[in-house]
C-alpha cells in the first residue's frame, strides 16, 4: 500500500503574486519509518519548517 503526504502554501507575493503551491509525495508503506526519519533530520537545518506527516 502507498502512503501519501501533501502540503500547500501561498507564494511570496512580491516575487510571484497570486500564486498557490501544492505538492504531494508517495512512498511504500514499508518505507514510512525511513522517510519520517529523513524528513525529521531536515528540521532545524532550515530546510523544513514543519513536516506534515500523514499516516
Amino acid at each position: 500500500m502507498l502512503t501519501a503526504w501533501g502540503d500547500e502554501s501561498g507564494s511570496q507575493p512580491d516575487r510571484d503574486p497570486d500564486t498557490y503551491l501544492a505538492a504531494a509525495a508517495l512512498c511504500d508503506e514499508d518505507d514510512v519509518p525511513d522517510v519520517r526519519k529523513t524528513m525529521e533530520s531536515l528540521r532545524g537545518c532550515g530546510h523544513l519548517s514543519r513536516p506534515q506527516f500523514g499516516h
